[in-house]
């Protein structure tokens, strides 16, 4: 019995030890470490086994658990975040991004500690009004919010949720094409089929995702989910498929097929970065989105190195006098920001973002559309 009081105060006290920390380490005789965050810690939980001999459980969301014999358990730390050192924006500031924060905070309100705002007015030798925000994904909360059969205005849809930060998400028509995946849940996929005439030729593509795992990761992909003639399983691929006319997405094609998990995932495309190399797949996920015009652009990205998320929004179409960029564009964009995984989202006229409901750019067409989806930072 002493055993077990020790070990749930033991589990209890971490908590209180350092109200800055990230998360736990739990530390094993053998050397071995069990980490985890707490955004990602579901509980933790004290067992007896068939001999009556005390453990832990640590269990993460999603449901993976690990358990550890207390006869193996030396101590349960908290850790703290590692200091940044350097830009958290990679080269950005050498390229032309400036650090407006305080001044937005002027004009739109109180923007949480864990998130900046940056502005371009000259990326890629082009004349722009480009605005990033870039968030701890420590601390921040990445979410999507949308339904698969109704469209809103992203104004509408801060009115409901009053998310510091909000993008435009991802493509529709008279609903979501994109994926939209909440909680663990998804609620819309990618759309299942695309044509360029609708009586011959039909095509079957994985489209760009970007997501975030229970334990914070970020990871870019191509996702297809199957109608239920043929299981209906949503997978999630490293690489893109080429188009060719009536071919499904199947677990072993194309390769390295695994079943789509994530806590929050958006879907667009055509991924841009992946690993940090540039992939622009906008012809294999069918998506002629004006691929090498200059446009308003919306875009998602993450910096490993900083463990940073980024929203990327820019004006365009002759709004405030600019045109906005090339896909090609945005690939070396955000390459300069450190970023090795990023995800196009829909652009021209839908591109839009809210901080604290407040526009910092007008719409293409003057006012927001209603769309399928929109990304939020909270």
């Amino acid at each position: 019995m002493r055993k077990i009081i020790f070990t749930i105060t033991l589990v209890a006290s971490m908590f209180v030890a350092d109200i800055n920390a990230q998360g736990l380490i739990v530390n094993k005789k053998s050397g071995e470490q069990v980490n985890t965050t707490y955004r990602a810690l579901d509980n933790i939980a004290t067992y007896l086994d068939a001999s009556n001999n005390p453990g832990i459980i640590v269990t993460r969301k999603g449901g993976a658990q690990t358990t550890i014999p207390y006869g193996e358990l030396v101590s349960i730390e908290p850790y703290a975040e590692v200091p940044l050192t350097g830009s958290e924006i990679g080269n950005g500031e050498n390229v032309g991004w400036s650090n407006v924060t305080a001044t937005i905070e002027g004009t739109h309100g109180a923007i949480p500690d864990y998130i900046n705002i940056y502005k371009a007015t000259r990326l890629q030798n082009k004349n722009c009004v480009a605005y990033i925000a870039v968030a701890d994904v420590n601390k921040v909360k990445f979410n999507v919010l949308g339904d698969a059969n109704s469209l809103k205005t992203p104004s509408t849809q801060y009115n409901s949720y009053k998310a510091p930060i909000l993008m435009n998400g991802g493509y529709f028509y008279q609903n979501s094409l994109s994926l939209i995946m909440r909680n663990g849940q998804l609620i819309c996929p990618n759309v299942q089929v695309d044509s360029p005439d609708w009586t011959k030729t039909y095509y079957y593509m994985p489209r760009g995702t970007f997501a975030q795992n229970y334990d914070g990761t970020i990871e870019v992909s191509w996702v297809y989910t199957q109608t239920e003639y043929w299981g209906g399983t949503t997978y999630s691929y490293p690489t893109s498929m080429p188009l060719e006319n009536g071919r499904i997405p199947m677990a072993d094609y194309p390769a390295g097929g695994k079943v789509f998990s994530a806590e929050t995932a958006a879907g667009g495309g055509p991924v841009l970065l992946k690993n940090g190399v540039i992939y622009n797949t906008h012809s294999d996920e069918f998506l002629p989105v004006n691929v090498d015009s200059n446009r308003p652009r919306t875009a998602l990205g993450y910096n490993p190195t900083t463990n940073r998320i980024v929203f990327f929004a820019c004006a365009g179409d002759g709004i405030l006098y600019v045109n906005g960029f090339t896909l090609a564009d945005l690939c070396y964009i955000f390459q300069d920001l450190g970023c090795t995984e990023a995800v196009n989202l829909d652009g021209g006229g839908s591109t839009v973002m809210l901080i604290n409901g407040k526009q910092v750019f007008a719409p293409a067409n003057g006012t927001q559309r209603s769309v399928g989806s929109c990304v939020t930072l909270e």
